[in-house]
């Protein structure tokens, strides 16, 4: 990335899936805090463990009930 994203937060959805687990380390790399959110659970924290400063939320955001 070429912004540097220092006090800026990213939230990405689909986490714990290839595309959205690049993103979502790209993203970190570029200084951003990362909000991870997947039904995943276990792949969800296990990246959340090596993003730094992260948040990693496991549901599904398709069911109105998991999102308030």
């Amino acid at each position: 990335m070429t912004e540097d994203g220092q006090g800026r937060v990213a939230i990405v959805t689909g986490a714990a899936g290839t595309m959205g687990m690049a993103a979502a380390r790209r993203l970190a790399a570029g200084n951003y805090k990362v909000a991870l959110l997947d039904i995943a659970a276990d792949r969800l924290h296990a990246l959340a463990k090596d993003l730094e400063g992260s948040l990693a939320i496991a549901g599904d955001i398709s069911q109105p009930e998991n999102v308030s």
